[in-house]
């Protein structure tokens, strides 16, 4: 595929684009009773209030300023969730670190119990996972893999737990939001949106770039990848028991993508292994 082509690079500007939604959570902690300290099992009866989300923040695709949403002055996330819901319906790809199991989840749990309509979250691209499918690093927290990586750190917490403890007391406490806000948001910018950038040349995301710009009725492909738009370039073929297929590189972020057609035009001719 050449770029310089006009043809081919009017394709590439025309072609529609996801939108991808990076997103992070902080939630209250867990109230209950206990005797001791230490490894245990709390059962349901020992538990009075569940975790409750506290803020969530979020950005689109490239954009530079992240957004906010908070629970109320009476630590009430209902109007949070409901806001969530309008965002994800427009999603189409949800990205978070563990965010399946944590972020997701935890919203989902909420949105039960304030009795709100499930909404279709269909694909997820969770760094957390992505990391452990694909490598193999001594610890795969967002933290660490930022460090290793030389993207950066986490900021610290607020105050240790002070933000916390303050919150739990007064929910409404604008000082303690904002400065939850403040460590959540770098979470998102920060941290998360370049580890996945970094991550899915080699891992793939969960949706192609190309659907979309097929449903516009551009007939271009370009890297699969969301976010990149860089044109793919001839690179090997591949080979499997059943066939062969031309191989790309994207010239602008690595990823490897492969064609579907078979190069072999009867593969049934092949001998059996």
């Amino acid at each position: 595929m050449n770029p310089d082509n006009p043809v081919i690079r009017e394709a590439i500007q025309k072609g529609l684009s996801p939108n991808v939604l990076f997103i992070d959570i902080e939630n209250s902690w867990c109230k209950g009773w206990f005797w001791r300290g230490g490894k245990q099992i709390i059962s349901g009866d020992q538990i009075e209030r569940m975790a409750r989300v506290i803020c969530l923040c979020y950005v689109w695709n490239n954009d530079k300023k992240g957004h906010t949403l908070y629970w109320d002055s009476k630590g009430n996330d209902k109007k949070l969730i409901q806001d969530f819901v309008k965002l994800a319906e427009k999603a189409d790809l949800i990205i978070g670190h563990n965010g399946e199991r944590h972020d997701v989840n935890i919203l989902r749990a909420r949105m039960l119990v304030h009795k709100i309509d499930p909404v279709p979250i269909d694909v997820i691209d969770d760094t957390l996972k992505l990391v452990y499918r694909k490598f193999n690093f001594p610890n795969n927290s967002l933290n660490y893999l930022c460090q290793e990586l030389k993207i950066g750190t986490k900021a610290k917490p607020p105050n240790g737990l002070e933000c916390w403890e303050i919150l739990d007391r007064e929910p409404g406490n604008e000082k303690a939001l904002k400065s939850m806000a403040k460590y959540c948001m770098h979470d998102v910018i920060g941290l998360l949106r370049p580890l996945w950038k970094r991550l899915v040349p080699h891992t793939g995301s969960g949706i192609n770039v190309n659907t979309f710009r097929y449903l516009d009725g551009v007939r271009v492909a370009i890297c699969p990848i969301p976010l990149c738009g860089g044109t793919l370039w001839f690179h090997s073929n591949r080979h499997t028991k059943a066939g062969a297929y031309k191989r790309y590189r994207c010239k602008k972020c690595g990823h490897l993508a492969c064609d579907r057609k078979n190069l072999i035009k009867r593969p049934t001719d092949l001998p059996r292994l």
